[in-house]
């Protein structure tokens, strides 16, 4: 297989390197020699020659060194590549981490592209508070030369392709790789539990067509080619999310409608107790899926009980967005996506679910309109449900997962020689970076004993003997929760529900002072006595030990900040239960456009600031047409004026052409005499300035334009006169 040829950038980069390399072996070459106390040691001209010609005859290349640099360097002088090193963004260590991280996510099938790369750059360097840090975070050509640098470890990719290989996505590569990284997830690390199969879940959306089903075998009379079947014909597509579970339960729905805001008309009968969400085109958007992660924690985490869970999912562009991730990485929620087009043949709700689904909806759909029914908006939600149940089966749902070696993990069950086109396209994203094996036995030692204490108090009644767990490995569990449980964190260790308006806890990154060599000129001192050289040898540990503690403390910094520590337990209970009775009752209760989860909290507030928000509204456009019809009356004003001026200054340039002419003629009398000129010549002064031209006045400048007309006013003037600029 051909080597991709490497760009100038990245040839340079390696020039210097090289160069660096040989430039560091002469300097200490030539320092030995200049510090072993001979007499007669090599000049750095000798220095340069000799190891110009080391490095031809090891690597059969030329470098060019010059004797001054040698020198400098010897006497301690930095070379620019180290100095640009240092005014870098990101340290050594932060780069390992953000290099980890984009190979972890790109293994999991969400790789970074730029954007985001340079969104998580930006929160590092934020977080760290680094010097000097523009506000708009890296520059455009950032993270082009992170991965030039790099390209060892990272390259580019197109996350799909436009060759043959699009129509055969199903390849023995792609499905051994999806395997072995399910095996990975659901067996987790030496120090995470395994994931049962009643916390693996996988998620879908498939579009329903209201007035369209599928097409069924039917009886006619002979001699036709085609036998019709009536139907409405409404083709307004309804997008339905379905999650199962591989011990073969499913959750509620959510189901998407068409629209631009929410319409009081879909309240309506909801057997399945389905969450709504409305979009312009029907579809789910990222900002949906957000609100759909945090239902599916809060429909599950009680069944979880702090354990981890799987969720399956397709390469849809709303599975993938940076606060999807996070919100699951901090309530343990692995994210697995299937290989690009691949979902036919790997995905349980395609292979086995979906077709059913379609049938039973064509079914329940032709009954209800044989019996003279329509099928609309207000009323698809009690006909869904029964298609739903219908398809939905403990036994199909089982079977979604065993078809797809998933449950049990079976990678045999897709054979090799499947080779089929794509039925969807699909596209990449991110998954956090996993937490450090500190940070994950901390989280374990809390969860650990929370699940205990919940065990404890639960069997508090129970006449049967319970087997208690060894006490001492647990010691420095019980010195961690009894640290916590005396703080305002105190919830996270408690079995009870967490309560509304717990304490979040939040990092609160320290900035890092840059590495110094404060003690650079002792340590180039030549120790004269023995104590002199211990003295110099601990200054110089003491120096490489707060380099080391400084380092891994930027680095351990920047891996908080791409975990995302994030605890969102409490916020997750936050959700508003009553709609205040000043609600206006308007079928258009947001019409921002933007589509929205309707039992999300983004909703909800929302709903809340509906009615002052058209208050606000309604004024400023009493502000805005008041301030225009004083513009205009001014305007009026300001162009009478301009014509005054106009005609003014017209008449005074005819006066001054009128008297220049008299006197050139008096001038020419004068010449002709031999005298001097009767008087003087005209000046003509300056011109008349333009009036000012008025300002249509910003609301700020306006309201404070009023408030000094008003008081200047009459003190008995009404004071509940309404002023159109307030």
């Amino acid at each position: 297989m051909g080597r991709t040829a490497l760009s100038q950038a990245k040839k340079d980069d390696i020039d210097s390197k090289f160069r660096h390399h040989w430039i560091e072996i002469a300097a200490n070459r030539y320092k030995e020699g200049r510090d072993s106390g001979r007499a007669v040691w090599k000049s750095a001209r000798d220095v340069c020659t000799e190891v110009m010609q080391e490095c031809f005859e090891k690597t059969g290349k030329r470098v060019n060194l010059v004797h001054g640099t040698i020198t400098n360097r010897a006497n301690g002088m930095r070379s620019a590549r180290e100095v640009g090193e240092e005014k870098r963004w990101l340290s050594v260590g932060e780069e390992e981490q953000v290099i980890a991280f984009a190979i972890d996510t790109a293994k999991r099938g969400f790789p970074l592209n730029h954007r985001r790369l340079k969104e998580h750059v930006d929160m590092i360097c934020r977080a760290r508070n680094a010097r000097g840090f523009p506000e708009g975070g890296v520059g455009v050509s950032w993270t082009s030369r992170f991965l030039t640098r790099h390209s060892d470890r990272l390259r580019p990719y197109w996350s799909h392709s436009l060759d043959n290989s699009r129509a055969r996505a199903v390849n023995p590569t792609n499905v051994s790789e999806y395997f072995r990284l399910l095996e990975e997830v659901i067996k987790g690390g030496p120090d995470e539990e395994e994931i049962p199969a009643e916390l693996i879940y996988g998620m879908d959306e498939t579009g329903i067509q209201l007035g369209v089903g599928q097409t069924q075998r039917v009886f006619g009379p002979t001699g036709q080619s085609v036998q019709y079947q009536q139907r409405s014909g409404d083709r307004e597509n309804v997008t339905v999310v379905v999650t199962v579970c591989a011990d073969g339960t499913s959750l509620s729905p959510a189901v998407i409608f068409k629209g631009e805001s929410y319409q009081t008309g879909w309240k309506q009968d909801n057997p399945l107790n389905a969450s709504i969400g409305h979009s312009p085109n029907g579809y789910v958007t990222g900002e949906i899926g957000i609100e759909w992660i945090k239902k599916f924690d809060n429909l599950t985490k009680r069944k979880a009980n702090g354990r981890r869970r799987l969720l399956l999912v397709d390469g849809h562009s709303s599975h993938y967005t940076r606060q999807f991730l996070e919100y699951a990485r901090a309530n343990r929620i692995h994210v697995l996506c299937y290989p690009s087009h691949s979902t036919h043949a790997l995905q349980g709700l395609d292979v086995v679910i979906f077709g059913p689904l379609k049938q039973a909806w064509t079914t329940v759909r032709d009954n209800y309109e044989r019996q003279g029914g329509t099928v609309s908006k207000r009323n698809f939600l009690s006909l869904y449900a029964k298609a739903h149940n219908i398809a939905l089966t403990s036994d199909n749902i089982k079977a979604a997962f065993r078809k797809t070696g998933v449950v049990p993990l079976n990678p045999a069950v897709i054979p090799n020689n499947m080779m089929a086109p794509s039925l969807e396209s699909s596209s990449h994203g991110v998954l956090p970076l996993l937490q450090t094996s500190p940070v994950r036995a901390l989280t374990t030692l809390i969860c650990e004993e929370v699940q205990q204490n919940a065990m404890a108090r639960s069997g508090e009644g129970s006449s049967q003997p319970t087997r208690s767990p060894p006490r001492t490995p647990t010691r420095p569990r019980r010195t961690i929760t009894s640290v916590l449980h005396s703080t305002s964190l105190a919830y996270l260790t408690s079995p009870t529900p967490i309560p509304v308006h717990a304490a979040r806890p939040v990092y609160h990154p320290y900035p890092v002072t840059p590495s110094k060599r404060r003690w650079e000129g002792a340590l180039k001192h030549t120790p004269r006595t023995e104590f002199e050289a211990d003295v110099l040898g601990m200054l110089a540990d003491a120096q490489a030990q707060v380099d080391a503690l400084k380092e891994q403390m930027i680095t351990m910094q920047a891996a908080v900040v791409l975990d995302g520590v994030f605890v969102t337990r409490a916020q997750e209970r936050m959700q508003k239960q009553d709609e205040k009775g000043g609600m206006k009752k308007s079928k258009k209760i947001m019409g921002d456009g933007l589509p929205k989860l309707l039992d999300g909290d983004l909703f909800y507030n929302l709903v809340v600031d509906h009615d002052a928000a058209q208050d606000r509204k309604e004024a400023e456009k009493v502000e805005r047409r008041a301030e225009k019809q004083r513009y205009d009356e001014a305007m009026k004003v300001w162009n009478q004026q301009v014509e005054y001026r106009k005609g003014r200054v017209l008449a005074q340039a005819e006066w001054y052409k009128q008297a220049v002419a008299e006197w050139e003629i008096e001038r020419d009398r004068a010449k002709a005499e031999h005298r001097r000129a009767g008087w003087e010549k005209p000046k003509k002064g300056s011109i008349e300035p333009m009036p000012p031209k008025p300002k249509l006045r910003r609301r700020k400048q306006a309201e404070a334009v009023v408030a000094n007309e008003d008081e200047d006013e009459d003190e008995d003037q009404d004071e509940d006169q309404e002023d159109p600029f307030r």
